[in-house]
């Protein structure tokens, strides 16, 4: 591989590239450039992560969101917190919305509700799942949930 170094023009920092686009910082605030060092994606957000799969986790008051290579918003600002869309090997992002975690797909369609206390890998191919105390296996492969411990009942 080769490398690339980058002149700084005015910026405070720039990240890595990922995806032909490299976060920078301009004034306390992040955008993009692309290869050729033109800015493509205003420095308007709080934070600003990598490419993957097309899109980025910014921020904006506390709140995470992704992006296009367009700027556009493709997920709105509904999270506290995201991971980039490879969690557990697959396209998903792992989110947390008021100390609750769910996971999310590339087009923010919630594949597990953001209502859980705890998400863990189990193996290649199942996640187990915690929500008040209760324990649910979710197949991976097939996509749905192939055991669900029952609610106790008083």
């Amino acid at each position: 591989t080769t490398e690339r170094y980058v002149a700084v023009k005015g910026f405070e920092r720039i990240e890595s590239f990922s995806e032909g686009f490299a976060a920078i910082r301009k004034k306390g605030k992040w955008g993009y450039i692309d290869v050729s060092e033109k800015i493509q994606i205003p420095c308007t957000y709080q934070s600003a992560g990598y490419f993957k799969n097309e899109l980025a986790r910014v921020s904006k008051k506390d709140q995470v969101g992704f992006i296009n290579k367009k700027g556009k918003v493709v997920i709105g600002f509904l999270y506290d917190e995201a991971s980039d869309f490879n969690v557990f090997g697959k396209n998903w992002s792992l989110v947390t919305r008021l100390d609750k975690v769910g996971i999310i797909d590339l087009q923010g369609n919630e594949l597990i509700p953001c209502q859980m206390d705890d998400i863990k890998q189990e193996d290649r191919q199942l996640l187990r799942i915690e929500k008040e105390g209760m324990i649910w296996y979710y197949d991976m492969q097939a996509g749905n949930y192939i055991w669900k411990e029952p609610a106790l009942e008083l």
